[in-house]
């Protein structure tokens, strides 16, 4: 017998409050029952939420591939950049004229003692001026063709070269 049993039994409580609390106790025990799911809707969401986490974990390696790829392709660039420059570089190129080009930061003009015919090549757009990368940048002048090559590859490195200017200049 349960307590409200007993209590009724006693004479405590009259029928209709035994009946009133009996319904209550029902209700309760609905209303628990209708929060539980079904196991097909909880495995349903477990089946998602694995999914959820296994496309995260894909997308994820996607990018760090993508950025050791990006690194990779710039080291190769850089390096690229440089066997050109020093493979091609105008080595006979130190006189006494001065001339004038932006440093390799782009922030100050830097001056450059060149031969006569260096200066006049640099001025047609024959040859520029690139710098290889490092603290202490090294000017290098090398060639039309390469400095073309190297606007392709690596833009920041060429500091002077006024083929460009020539072209634009011929198209008008």
């Amino acid at each position: 017998m349960s307590l409200r049993d007993q209590l009724f039994s006693a004479g405590i409580i009259n029928k209709k409050e035994l009946r009133k609390s009996k319904q209550a106790a029902k209700k309760e025990r609905k209303k628990k029952q209708g929060s539980r799911q079904k196991k097909s809707v909880v495995q349903a969401r477990e089946k998602e939420q694995k999914a959820a986490e296994k496309q995260a974990h894909v997308a994820k390696k996607r990018e760090e591939r993508l950025v050791r790829d990006q690194a990779k392709a710039e080291v190769t660039r850089r390096k690229q950049v440089d066997q050109l420059l020093a493979h091609h570089q105008i080595r006979a190129y130190r006189g006494d004229s001065p001339f004038y080009h932006l440093s390799a930061n782009r922030r100050f003009v830097h001056k450059l003692y060149v031969k006569g015919s260096v200066s006049v090549d640099l001025e047609r757009g024959d040859a520029a001026i690139c710098h290889l990368g490092g603290d202490e940048p090294v000017y290098v002048i090398v060639p039309a063709r390469v400095a073309r090559k190297i606007l392709e590859i690596a833009p920041d490195h060429v500091l002077l070269f006024n083929g460009i200017v020539a072209s634009k200049k011929d198209q008008e």
